[in-house]
């Protein structure tokens, strides 16, 4: 779902091109989505000016980001709604954008990926965040988390979703 545009750094756009697949790669695993798409392609342009967050074109997703460094988290936090909107049914509120806050601070450096780290701004440290990063950073709920959210997506009270997930 990516195509990742440079005025001729090839090297910077392989490893961009890498970090957005392996967010595309933990979503899935996370939530158990396999192969997540979106809807339109998104195209991110590799530029030096400030970040120009993800805008509907004629027809793709057009987004740019620097070309070193850190993928910034609102970038990250658009990519995770609209991965969140495309391939998910409706999560409770307060999980949905806890999860889309989870996933704002997800950080690539080749093959590894790190998750849970707190995001910068407090107010999105919120109950649903807490939850959902408590689950994906302990060894023992990590695996059964797209569970849990599956389970909420058909319609399951949080007990229940806990329940079927992690017994």
């Amino acid at each position: 779902p990516f195509r990742v545009i440079s005025d001729g750094n090839a090297s910077a756009a392989r490893i961009r091109l890498g970090q957005l697949e392996q967010f595309r790669y933990a979503f899935g695993m996370l939530t158990g989505t396999k192969e997540p798409q979106l809807v339109w392609p998104m195209e991110v342009l590799l530029s030096r000016d400030p970040l120009q967050p993800p805008a509907l074109s004629r027809d793709a997703m057009v987004a740019s980001i620097a070309e070193t460094g850190p993928l910034p988290a609102a970038f990250l936090q658009s990519l995770a709604v609209q991965f969140v909107e495309d391939n998910l049914k409706r999560l409770p509120p307060d999980l949905e954008t806890g999860l889309v806050a989870l996933f704002s601070t997800l950080e690539s450096k080749g093959t590894r990926i790190r998750i849970g780290a707190p995001p910068d701004d407090p107010a999105k440290r919120t109950r649903g965040w807490g939850l959902l990063q408590m689950l994906v950073t302990d060894e023992n709920s990590r695996g059964e988390v797209h569970v849990f959210l599956y389970n909420l997506q058909q319609g399951a009270d949080l007990n229940t979703a806990c329940r079927g997930a992690f017994q």
